[in-house]
């Protein structure tokens, strides 16, 4: 079976063909078997790899793990990953999809375009988005992993059992690989630019320079609870502001969908296939979100339309739902659903409209993102006199990114979020990681449980009803697929969910 996808290129926007093609979840691909396409088609195929999977399997973990959803009361798709168990099947799909499928393309991007043509020129512009959209791959999962196939991964039939590199070697080659891109797209002779098959930024290689910018900074955050790396954060972060490119409102690294087979949202296709009953909000932030009478609520969660609370926000408690009666009046509808603003099914069509989820776009990084990290990365190793200019810029371009005014922002900032000028360091800290944590609801679910196990915050956070790992634990970390297990000799020894990959010390 040919690997590489077809994907539908459109007049207005250029979508990817998703998961109901058989050879994109072809789970017999070997992931250090790669095959050469044209650049040009491997890389929006990469780029298809990265959403589907970000947008559909991790985004659900990371949400529910980030207390954003919680399985619903009336079905039990997820009910295992509110209990804390994850098992080693459920990860071979998402990790053949980022190794077999969006690793391999970019690898082979980068091969492609590194060679000459007819005319003695090559394509580096493909080479430096390439190398940053590896990159952030790479981050993922290690994040999730630890340990991973690195250093020797992507080497076909050259090596089909390749080593795993520690977490630390993955993260130097990692920031190496954004030092390689900014130095290509720093080079004034760069005069080409990807087009249409650039999914995320459509050509615009100077916010390619941005993201890859605030994915160094992000980096070096990751590091920076660990004692013996804080004079190597503190220099990568002084070099990533002197760079002074980062992110800015509007400039969201996404992946748009639109409402046609094969090219809609893959959260929306997995929950209208599976069950839209499957995830409701969790009362660990939808209450918190109703207390601070945040405007963006009803952007991440449509009201319940049945019941006591039907017209209101109603959540329920994280892991509970298993456990509730279940008598043929309660329904998925007596709580609130998340909204088809994030790929949800909840509120589609109501008042008379057409909205849908299918629409939604995946993020990979999103301004208020690139602002929160700003804010923290200044607070830490810069003095902290910026630090809340970005925490607010932050929030502003949360807000915007609703519909939202900067009046909107402002009054939610001085109602409920004011940053504590006079507070310690640690207070402030905690302030600029909960609202990172409000900012990525439903939107950057992986992100917000990676920054959760970081930081620690929100510190209000309680460990799932259903908990298979006692009070106070929580997930550390994803088990390695079974292909692995059963394919490579070189996987590590499983670790459980509780053990921490190497940055988790604080």
């Amino acid at each position: 079976m040919k690997r590489y996808k077809i994907f539908s290129l459109l007049i207005a926007s250029v979508i990817f063909v998703t998961a109901c093609k058989k050879n994109w979840l072809d789970v017999n691909t070997n992931p250090n078997n790669p095959e050469s396409a044209p650049y040009n088609l491997s890389l929006p195929a990469a780029i298809g790899g990265i959403a589907y999977t970000m947008g559909d399997q991790y985004q659900i973990w990371g949400g529910i793990w980030s207390q954003s959803w919680t399985q619903g009361p009336t079905a039990s798709q997820y009910k295992i990953w509110d209990r804390y168990v994850q098992s080693s099947t459920d990860m071979d799909r998402p990790w053949q999809q980022m190794y077999s499928d969006a690793l391999t393309d970019l690898n082979n991007t980068i091969e492609q375009a590194s060679k000459k043509d007819a005319n003695g020129k090559d394509r580096q512009d493909y080479v430096a988005v390439a190398k940053v959209l590896k990159a952030y791959t790479y981050q993922v999962m290690t994040d999730a992993y630890g340990d991973i196939p690195f250093e020797e991964a992507l080497q076909g039939v050259t090596n089909l059992t390749p080593k795993y590199s520690s977490q630390e070697v993955v993260y130097k080659g990692i920031i190496a690989m954004l030092d390689d891109a900014i130095k290509i797209m720093d080079d004034p002779n760069l005069t080409t630019h990807p087009a249409s098959d650039d999914l995320i930024f459509a050509g615009d290689i100077v916010k390619w320079y941005k993201f890859a910018n605030t994915l160094r900074l992000k980096c070096y955050l990751r590091l920076s609870y660990i004692p013996s790396y804080q004079a190597f954060c503190q220099a990568g972060i002084d070099s990533c502001f002197n760079n002074g490119y980062f992110l800015g409102s509007g400039e969201d690294a996404m992946v748009k969908f639109i409402d046609k087979q094969y090219n809609a949202n893959p959260l929306n296709t997995t929950i209208k296939a599976l069950s839209v009953a499957n995830l409701v909000a969790s009362k660990s932030i939808l209450d918190s979100l109703s207390a601070r009478a945040d405007k963006r609520i009803d952007k991440f969660f449509a009201k319940a339309t049945t019941g006591s609370a039907s017209g209101t926000h109603n959540g329920l408690k994280q892991g509970s739902g298993e456990g509730l009666p279940n008598p043929a009046t309660l329904t998925h509808t007596n709580y609130s659903l998340p909204s088809y603003n994030v790929g949800g099914a909840g509120g589609e069509g109501a008042a008379g409209a057409a909205p849908t989820g299918k629409t939604a776009p995946v993020v990979l990084m999103s301004a208020e993102e690139s602002f929160l990290l700003q804010a923290e990365a200044d607070l830490r190793f810069e003095g902290g006199v910026d630090a809340k200019a970005y925490y607010e810029a932050g929030i502003k371009a949360g807000f915007a990114r609703w519909g939202f005014t900067a009046a909107d922002a402002t009054a939610y900032i001085a109602a409920s979020a004011a940053f504590p000028a006079t507070g310690t360091m640690s207070q402030k800290a905690e302030k600029i990681a909960t609202e990172k944590w409000y900012s990525m609801c439903g939107t950057q679910g992986f992100e917000a449980w990676t920054e959760f196990r970081r930081t620690k915050y929100p510190s209000f956070l309680a460990t799932s009803a259903s908990s298979q790992l006692g009070a106070g634990n929580f997930p550390a970390r994803f088990v390695y697929p079974s292909v692995e297990a059963t394919r490579n000799p070189n996987m590590p020894a499983n670790k459980t969910i509780t053990t921490k990959v190497w940055w988790d010390q604080k």
